[in-house]
């Protein structure tokens, strides 16, 4: 398994990605490339608020609320319903009554027009080693991106635990039909599956029923859709980002192991900004080896048979 240390810094590492991100969505800004751009362009998008950019800050702000709102003081009988969507409903309401003229989800009109077959000449470029070697890195860091992502999902909660290799397998062959309908590749990532978990997803069919209602509402409802700002998105995805930044883990971790495996966090959560998810981890990775090398040579290992 991976060490919990990388584990949490990973996760805190993401949510700080997405907060950092997202505030500049939430003024309808447009976000920087990395975590530290992010970071930096900050300032200067709030001093220079003004006009759709303060109508897209109420609105996310007017999300952010409700959502938490609703997680606090929702009644049992409609506990089904999580903060997140009634945050956007409310987010969405107020832009239509408002009539404000922010920035909305890009719904394209007809699904189907979006679906581009193989043609030969696309078929041709299978024989190039460039796009061979290009499409085996992609699958190697889409595969460690989902399986570090589906074993953080692991520790966020006790209900149901993955399967690595089914994991796997259904990314395979979802790719290997995104490619032949002209779609981008996909990867698990843990935004979505967080937000899952914090909506109280009880089964892996939430992940399921969550492409179900996406496909539903791009293919059929996609007017629906066009009336929700991107602020109500960005402020959903606030809320997720900072309920992934736990200052509670590094504090465990420090109080029960020492500070080796709290610096791992540290180190781990900072590489996931500053650089990129994998860096991150790997570097993590290796700093927890270093911590078990010294332990190594007292280690027995003993072998169980059952019949």
């Amino acid at each position: 398994g991976v060490s919990p240390a990388v584990v949490h810094g990973m996760l805190a590492g993401i949510g700080a990605v997405i907060l950092l991100q997202q505030i500049h969505v939430l003024v309808d800004d447009s976000p920087r490339s990395d975590g530290i751009a992010n970071l930096m362009a900050i300032p200067g998008a709030f001093l220079n608020l003004e006009g759709v950019g303060v109508q897209a800050l109420i609105l996310g702000l007017v999300t952010i609320g409700a959502s938490l709102a609703w997680d606090k003081l929702k009644p049992g009988s409609l506990r089904l319903l999580p903060g997140a969507l009634i945050g956007v409903l409310a987010g969405t309401l107020t832009a239509v009554i408002g009539a404000f003229s922010v920035q909305r989800i890009p719904a394209p009109a007809n699904l189907a027009a979006e679906i581009s077959l193989p043609t030969a000449s696309s078929l041709s470029m299978l024989t190039d080693p460039a796009m061979i070697g290009l499409a085996f890195a992609f699958a190697f860091i889409a595969s460690a991106e989902t399986l570090l992502s589906a074993a953080a999902v692991d520790k966020m909660q006790d209900r149901v635990q993955s399967k690595f290799d089914k994991e796997l397998s259904a990314q395979g062959v979802g790719n290997f039909l995104c490619g032949l309908v002209g779609a981008l590749p996909m990867t698990g990532v843990i935004v979505r599956s967080s937000a899952n978990v914090q909506a109280g997803a009880m089964t892996r069919a939430s992940t399921i029923m969550h492409g179900v209602w996406i496909l539903g509402f791009v293919a059929l409802l996609p007017f629906v859709l066009a009336l929700v700002p991107m602020a109500s998105l960005a402020g959903v995805l606030v809320v997720v980002g900072l309920k992934l930044i736990k200052v509670r883990d590094v504090q465990m971790l420090f109080n029960r192991y020492g500070p080796f495996p709290a610096l791992i966090w540290a180190v781990t959560f900072v590489l996931v900004v500053t650089t990129d998810l994998l860096t991150g981890v790997v570097v993590g990775l290796a700093l927890s080896a270093l911590e078990i090398l010294p332990q190594i040579r007292g280690m027995r290992l003993s072998v169980e048979e059952r019949s």
